[in-house]
């Protein structure tokens, strides 16, 4: 009798929990493209992001930081947190596209670089993996 009881609370339990579950499901995907493939320092770049995946994509464009290829690997070159962000979090359905950044470029060394976005998640449950919150690289010359 004890063991049915038991076994009756854990399958209740089980499926309130299963539920409400907000686990990826594993079909959020974004592709985030600079507009050019090579800038001059200061310039303005543009950098469209574009739900590739099956299902809805919260969103939003702070934090991000500047990365700087170095080898086989990438190096932080410009972290932005502090900044105030006024763009709410945003919603991309799959196959819609939308201008994720504008910004004026930074005056650093020549060289292949990209940005990564920390706020990109499936579903408004976990961040995305960091393969598809990064920008393509894109040169920035002198």
């Amino acid at each position: 009798m004890r063991s049915s009881v038991v076994g009756i609370v854990v399958g209740v339990l089980v499926m309130a929990c299963g539920g409400a579950s907000t686990a990826p499901t594993g079909n959020g995907s974004v592709r985030i493209q600079s507009a050019e493939a090579s800038y001059a320092a200061g310039d303005t770049a543009v950098f469209t992001m574009e739900n590739i995946g099956s299902t809805e994509v919260n969103y939003n464009a702070c934090p991000f930081t500047l990365e700087r290829r170095a080898g086989s690997g990438w190096l932080t070159v410009d972290v932005n947190r502090d900044m105030i962000c006024d763009d709410a979090l945003g919603l991309l359905n799959p196959g819609a596209k939308r201008d994720l950044l504008r910004r004026q470029l930074p005056n650093v060394p020549p060289g292949t670089y990209r940005y990564r976005f920390d706020s990109i998640y499936e579903s408004g449950s976990e961040r995305l993996p960091l393969a598809t919150r990064v920008s393509n690289g894109f040169d920035i010359t002198s």
